[in-house]
């Protein structure tokens, strides 16, 4: 499959591709309910559009759910998996069971998207597809396989949930709607939910309304937390339910005059990004901020492996990869390049962590790829630094 790169274990991908190299007549008015949501939705992400531009997008989208509709049919397409809807669900016992029964052991998965569609998306090289209609967000679990994913239709956003071990079928786990500057949601078990602002999560999702957050993992009840004051949620978000564990981002002095803002990023890149926790890890059962100093813009991966909670993480510019016990507060260093690392992936092999990580080098066109092939035996045996 050509033009595919990976996704980072440490991101959560929330993406809307927006085609504007054609022009097409459209059969939407500039002042249709349909249109006028659209530019309502994008507005919400900070992005403005014109009507015409959104009567183009819902036009590719119309194009796109047929296009999509005739690769279904086609019996021969040997690298693509279709997702079928499963439905009958009525409490939240039940959708857990289904969703524990995804749940199962199998090779280790690899997410990749496409470099010009980003809504096109692989698991170990097949294309994931549903027959309702085409995907236009997701977020994905490496180390345990789930899926959380949606699709539009007529002003909706349906939210799914599969397995990466289990693909073949979907569970429909309740739809998405916009309703002014909010956000409603009702699932299949009957849980309604309405907020400012929502993530997705790869096995639930997380709203936000005010100084409060919202989790709801599919198969259980919405668990409610507060922010702490001076934050507010990062839209990146790794393992999430877990862990307990969420990433919030520290927000902007809008006081702040120039001379103390200039001060301030000296002090942070003076210490190569670990003066300021900008963006701290939060527990939020436990209503406490890490103290572990990420750094600058830090890239993060945290996850749970037996009870136990870890984060691997990469300060920008800086030339370390590192791994911390969140609950002992342990850190150790992976990983040490003078020329730094362009990024790093964890992967799961039955009960087996390991990271690899790719190494940047003098010459900027090459780089190699360093390895640790368990990861928590490395952490537990006081495993050696690897340059």
């Amino acid at each position: 499959m050509k033009n595919k790169i990976k996704i980072s274990a440490f991101a959560i991908l929330s993406l809307t591709s927006i085609y504007a190299d054609a022009q097409e007549n459209s059969v939407n008015s500039p002042n249709s309910v349909e249109v006028q949501n659209l530019i309502k939705l994008y507005s919400q992400s900070g992005i403005v559009i014109t009507p015409e531009q959104a009567q183009f997008i819902i036009q590719k989208q119309n194009q796109q759910q047929n296009l999509f509709n005739a690769i279904i049919n086609k019996a021969t397409a040997p690298t693509q998996i279709v997702v079928n809807n499963t439905n009958g669900l009525v409490n939240e016992a039940d959708l857990n069971n289904q969703i524990q029964s995804y749940r199962i052991s199998g090779e280790p998965l690899e997410f990749t998207f496409d470099t010009k569609d980003y809504n096109v998306f692989f698991c170990n090289g097949k294309q994931i597809l549903d027959s309702e209609g085409s995907i236009n967000s997701y977020s994905v679990n490496e180390t345990n396989g789930d899926i959380t994913y949606t699709i539009y239709d007529n002003n909706n956003f349906i939210v799914k949930y599969t397995n990466g071990h289990s693909l073949g079928k979907a569970i429909n786990v309740g739809k998405l709607k916009q309703d002014g500057n909010s956000f409603k949601f009702t699932g299949v078990t009957g849980v309604n939910m309405v907020a400012d602002k929502y993530i997705l999560l790869s096995d639930g999702l997380l709203f936000m309304r005010n100084k409060s957050m919202f989790i709801y993992k599919f198969g259980k009840d919405v668990e409610s937390y507060g922010i702490p004051s001076g934050y507010t949620i990062s839209n990146k978000q790794s393992n999430v339910t877990e862990t307990g564990y969420i990433e919030i981002v520290k927000n902007k002095d809008q006081n702040a005059d120039i001379f103390s803002m200039a001060s301030k990023l000296t002090n942070i890149i003076s210490n190569n990004g670990n003066q300021e926790n900008e963006q701290p890890l939060f527990n939020y059962k436990k209503n406490k901020i890490h103290d572990i100093p990420f750094g600058w813009n830090a890239i993060k991966y945290w996850f749970n492996f037996q009870g136990r909670n870890f984060v691997i993480y990469r300060a920008e510019k800086t030339t370390k990869i590192k791994v911390a016990d969140l609950d002992k507060n342990i850190v150790k260093t992976l990983f040490d390049s003078e020329w730094g690392f362009h990024n790093f992936k964890v992967r799961k092999n039955n009960d087996i962590i390991s990271i690899s990580a790719i190494r940047s080098t003098q010459i900027a066109i090459t780089s190699d790829t360093l390895k640790i092939d368990n990861l928590i035996e490395w952490f537990d045996n006081d495993g050696q630094t690897i340059k």
